[in-house]
């Protein structure tokens, strides 16, 4: 999935990911409590290995190769 946004609403929409994560992941109870999800730098982590480096050039995780783009 290719999620396009206008720059000026790219702070709202990473804050609105980061709720839907952090509920997502409260509600399956794979998270630590109290633990924070937000990246405030840098690449952010993949969802499966949690591996925070650049994609490959297909848009996929350099560590597990689950596609993300």
């Amino acid at each position: 999935m290719v999620l396009l946004v206008r720059e000026q609403d790219a702070r709202r929409t990473i804050d609105l990911m980061n709720r839907r994560w952090s509920a997502l992941v409260d509600i399956e109870g794979t998270g630590s409590p109290g633990a924070g999800h937000e990246v405030e730098e840098g690449e952010p982590p993949c969802p499966c290995c949690g591996t925070a480096a650049p994609l490959t050039r297909d848009g996929a995780c350099s560590d597990c190769g689950l596609q993300l783009a």
